[in-house]
């Protein structure tokens, strides 16, 4: 502990023989669950790398940011449901116990979509790897189409999620107070934000695509998704509008 850290060169030599550097023990203790309970940003959204022999961390903000797109859009979009739905969750905790028990089939369906998504934002990620390898190797270019449908799947997902992230959203309006209010405007908006964004994400994955059925259906059914639940997100923010003022 309280040690500096070390650049340790792991080749073997050209003989054969075994690597000259030092063998170093190395202990990991964990609990197998099925999913992470309580994430915290810094320990699963970041990585550190090393900076003239220190770590230095490296936010998922900064990964974002890179050259690479690794994560893109689908995976921060991702990010942005969880807060939406944790937003949600915090608008019940906000207006008390009795309000949570009027609400509690909305409120656990919120904290499960919040595992949910944060699961996918590493989700994307992996399912956007094959397309991304393939369209750097001319010789796949005939398999993009099974790539790009791949990858299609969880922002058409998520069109979905938050739709109904929205109506879990609705119910909650009706109990939640005027600080709930002001979550619940914060949460919609970022749904919809996600909404569109994942419309975007799929119209350009369609480009590679040669199925013209397919890609009309799923644009058209993340536009009929948004059709339906644009009236209730708009009443919704005109009454959170005003109880916010309460």
């Amino acid at each position: 502990a309280g040690a500096p850290w070390q650049t340790v060169t792991l080749e073997a030599q050209k003989e054969g023989l075994a690597a000259q550097t030092p063998a170093i023990p190395l202990r990991l203790d964990y609990t197998p669950r099925a999913y992470m309970e309580n994430p915290g940003y810094y320990y699963h959204f970041s990585l550190s790398r090393l900076v003239d022999g220190r770590p230095a961390l490296q936010e998922y903000a900064e990964l974002t940011a890179s050259a690479e797109g690794k994560p893109f859009v689908g995976s921060v979009a991702a990010l942005v449901s969880a807060l939406a739905a944790s937003l949600g969750s915090l608008a019940v905790n906000l207006a008390g116990s009795e309000a949570e028990a009027r609400v509690k089939t909305a409120a656990d369906e919120l904290n499960q979509m919040r595992v949910y998504m944060l699961n996918t934002v590493d989700d994307d990620t992996k399912a956007r790897a094959p397309l991304n390898r393939r369209k750097q190797k001319p010789e796949e270019k005939d398999h993009l189409e099974s790539a790009a449908r791949v990858a299609c799947g969880i922002p058409s997902d998520m069109v979905f999620v938050m739709c109904r992230c929205i109506e879990l959203l609705d119910q909650i309006g009706d109990v939640c107070n005027a600080e709930g209010a002001v979550c619940i405007v914060t949460a919609v908006h970022l749904s919809l934000a996600v909404i569109y964004s994942m419309q975007a994400e799929i119209r350009a994955l369609s480009k590679y695509m040669q199925d013209e059925i397919f890609v009309r259906t799923i644009i058209r059914e993340a536009e009929m998704h948004l059709e339906q639940h644009r009236s209730m997100a708009d009443a919704l923010l005109e009454k959170m509008q005003k109880k916010m003022m309460e």
